[in-house]
């Protein structure tokens, strides 16, 4: 009887320890998925919804810029944009924010 109160601490421990120990590897899973999201091949630069169920997202894929529509029928290409129609864009948009 005396030996069973320390063997259920040290069982309790453990299984806290594990718990703690897949708690980070799920973490960790998470932050490189959405660092996987910025980097590589394929970078998501912005999305923004536009109802509950559609959005539009701003892609980068092989020096191309993408302007998706994200909806439930699907994703659907809105507008190749070219590096120089891209950067008259943004300055647009940045000049409607700050007027």
């Amino acid at each position: 009887m005396e030996t069973t109160f320390p063997l259920i601490k040290m069982l309790a421990g453990l299984a806290l320890t594990l718990a703690v120990i897949i708690f980070l590897y799920y973490l960790a899973g998470r932050v490189r998925m959405l660092r996987g999201l910025k980097e590589g091949p394929i970078r998501l630069l912005a999305v923004r919804a536009l109802t509950p169920k559609s959005h539009v997202a701003l892609v980068e894929v092989a020096g191309r810029r993408l302007l998706l529509g994200i909806g439930e029928a699907g994703v659907r290409l809105i507008k190749d944009l070219g590096p120089e129609e891209f950067s008259r864009a943004l300055s647009e948009a940045e000049g409607q924010h700050e007027g």
